[in-house]
């Protein structure tokens, strides 16, 4: 079954020109390339674009798209408060979406390991604002989770921990599709990528790098 689906998408600016990727149920994909924060954006339904059509668990109606964004959880352009620590921070997170079961916060936080965490969000490691991110995107349940460069500014123990943690994630059941910058952070984790250049599909592989 296809999860997200998106077929000759198309925008003037930032410029997409005819991008079409798959990404089924139970994959980790990746995209390498500016342009994933635009098209997660499509995803969502938080930005425009021009041509083509974006598929969600298989429907492509706008009400059938409305109910199904419901299912993903996202991490594109995470805001947190620098003076409330992780558990606050989520609960504020709940509140946005609905969520009242406050045993959902503490879920959560032991998947990504910040349970018990008491340190306010601004003495927070790049690690650490990462897992709680990944938190964040994890409310509710979702089905498909989408995070736009999760790896970035860490080193590489703590690129090979975040892995790790969404390989976990995914053996769950969790659909996972994320972006890079670079395509070494994806090795070992994803099993099909693409890369993007210049608005442009350069390659799409299967299998794991």
């Amino acid at each position: 079954m296809d999860a997200i689906s998106l077929n000759h998408i198309s925008k003037r600016y930032p410029l997409l020109n005819d991008i079409s990727i798959t990404v089924k149920y139970g994959e980790i994909y990746g995209i390498v390339g500016k342009q994933a924060t635009t098209l997660f954006k499509i995803i969502l339904g938080k930005t425009y674009y021009d041509q083509g059509q974006v598929s969600i668990l298989e429907s492509t109606q706008e009400k059938y798209l409305r109910r199904n964004r419901k299912r993903i959880g996202y991490a594109v352009n995470s805001h947190f408060f620098n003076h409330l620590n992780a558990s606050k921070n989520l609960y504020y997170h709940c509140l946005i979406k609905g969520i009242h079961d406050k045993k959902e916060v503490e879920h959560v936080l032991s998947l990504v390991g910040l349970q018990d965490q008491q340190l306010l969000y601004r003495d927070f490691s790049h690690e650490m604002k990462c897992r709680l991110a990944i938190a964040k995107a994890l409310l509710g349940h979702p089905a498909i989770l989408l995070l736009d460069e999760p790896m970035e500014d860490l080193n590489n123990d703590e690129i090979a921990s975040i892995r790790q943690l969404l390989l976990a994630l995914n053996k769950e059941g969790i659909t996972i599709l994320l972006s890079s910058h670079c395509i070494n952070h994806l090795k070992g984790l994803v099993t099909h990528h693409c890369i993007i250049e210049y608005g442009t599909i350069k390659e799409i592989k299967e299998g794991t790098l």
